[in-house]
């Protein structure tokens, strides 16, 4: 059980890390355009973070057994998807106004 724990606490560490990011770098970003600004979305992302770090260290996740699965898969989506934008941008510009 040490491991896992050790596990969980990286994790929620680094999705901490980049959910701090993600607000910090937001104000950067326009408020204008669709109803969900770049901003919005970096402001979500940002709080998306932060409940999925708190939830990966919840007892209370754990001991339902039935969730556990599903925050591991939201914080590897989590991960891919403030990844993915970052790798592919570095080959390739990305078609969104603002990046």
């Amino acid at each position: 059980m040490p491991v896992i724990t050790g596990v969980r606490v990286l994790l929620a560490l680094a999705l901490a890390v980049v959910a701090i990011v993600h607000l910090k770098i937001s104000p950067n970003y326009a408020d204008i355009g669709s109803p969900l600004s770049l901003r919005g979305q970096f402001v979500l992302q940002g709080i998306g973070g932060l409940v999925l770090a708190a939830a990966v260290l919840t007892p209370l996740v754990r001991s339902l057994g039935r969730l556990d699965p599903l925050v591991w898969l939201a914080s590897l989506g989590y991960g891919v998807v403030s990844l993915g934008p970052l790798v592919y941008s570095r080959y390739k510009p990305l078609p969104i106004p603002g990046f």
